[in-house]
């Protein structure tokens, strides 16, 4: 929260200060704006608005001041805003702010030539309830992805739509902190909702079990079952399919193969010790079992044996602190409770 809130007091008063900022300024703030929320599709950031606000009105003022003869200043600057907000903006990481303020434009990535479909854009799920189109647009038909109907059941329901935006930005806060209890209820009540519009992958699952283990086991069932129930659809049943559609593994669960991967590699800490307790006793009716019979049959056997092989790590290291005794003795407690369960 901390970061949003020096970004929200900080930077975005630079993207939008009268007179601006010099070019270079600006698009370093605007790459931070993006970067903050980088995994995520641009649809979730909560400065999307205010970037796509200034991309329209630098546009704008570079078209009507300068026009195709003339150069202005700020043209890198809209060029740059374009590409973040198409969903391209890790393409200018590797150039300084600098150089991009200073490399010259070729003909067609001129301002004027630079566009975006307003009534297309606006259709990006506006979490943050700002509303920048014109009055014809927004009552222009809505071009909707598959999953917008779930994800949005009743489009005319301006409270759900807010209820929804706020799980999206709370998902990604809680990857990088721990949630109030507050926070987690808002969550906790839109999960479906959340992993339906398809914001998480595999690489939030141990930042999030780490921050807010009591979130991440609902989001885990919840993006299990759906992956089970939708991903996987004509599949063979004696293969598990990834993400890219290749046979990952031999048996009788249709699971995507890096999620169950990634938990069975989560480090043994107090965090993932409590997630695996909560998988092990959750009776959520799967297609193949319940959660807590694929995560015993797919994930408890290589997750003692990766915990294992974490605390022998540690041990090599040496680090001087308590962090392998309190390692051992965390899971030795863990596997006394669940140590039939491995046995199994």
């Amino acid at each position: 929260m901390a970061r949003f809130q020096v970004a929200l007091d900080v930077l975005l008063p630079l993207l939008e200060q009268q007179p601006p900022a010099e070019p270079a300024q600006r698009i370093l703030v605007a790459f931070i704006l993006y970067s903050l929320y980088a995994p995520h599709p641009i649809s979730i950031n909560p400065f999307k608005s205010a970037l796509y606000v200034t991309f329209r009105r630098e546009r704008d003022n570079a078209c009507a001041l300068f026009g195709p003869q003339v150069v202005s200043q700020d043209e890198q600057l809209v060029w740059v805003l374009w590409k973040i907000l198409k969903g391209d903006g890790n393409d200018i990481g590797p150039y300084s702010p600098s150089t991009l303020a200073r490399s010259p434009l070729p003909e067609q990535l001129r301002a004027y030539n630079l566009n975006l479909d307003e009534n297309q854009y606006i259709h990006m799920h506006d979490i943050d309830g700002y509303i920048y189109a014109s009055g014809p647009a927004r009552q222009a038909k809505e071009e909707r992805p598959p999953w917008y109907d779930e994800w949005m059941a009743d489009p005319d329901d301006a409270q759900r739509n807010c209820d929804v935006g706020r799980a999206l930005k709370l998902v990604v806060a809680a990857r990088e902190r721990v949630l109030t209890l507050s926070e987690q209820r808002d969550l906790t009540r839109e999960i479906s909702s959340v992993v339906a519009a398809g914001v998480l992958t595999s690489s939030d699952i141990a930042p999030l079990v780490s921050n807010n283990p009591v979130v991440a086991h609902p989001l885990l069932v919840a993006m299990l079952a759906r992956n089970q129930t939708t991903g996987n659809k004509g599949a063979d049943p004696n293969n598990a399919v990834d993400a890219n559609n290749t046979v990952a593994s031999t048996n009788n669960h249709n699971l995507p193969a890096p999620i169950l991967g990634v938990i069975a590699q989560l480090a043994p800490r107090l965090p993932t010790l409590d997630l695996m307790g909560r998988l092990l006793r959750d009776t959520t009716p799967t297609p193949n079992g319940t959660v807590a019979d694929v995560v015993r049959v797919e994930v408890l056997g290589r997750f003692v044996h990766e915990a294992i092989n974490y605390l022998d790590g540690v041990e090599r290291e040496a680090t001087g602190d308590d962090t392998h005794a309190q390692g051992v003795q965390h899971v030795s407690v863990w596997l006394f409770i669940w140590g039939g369960e491995v046995c199994e």
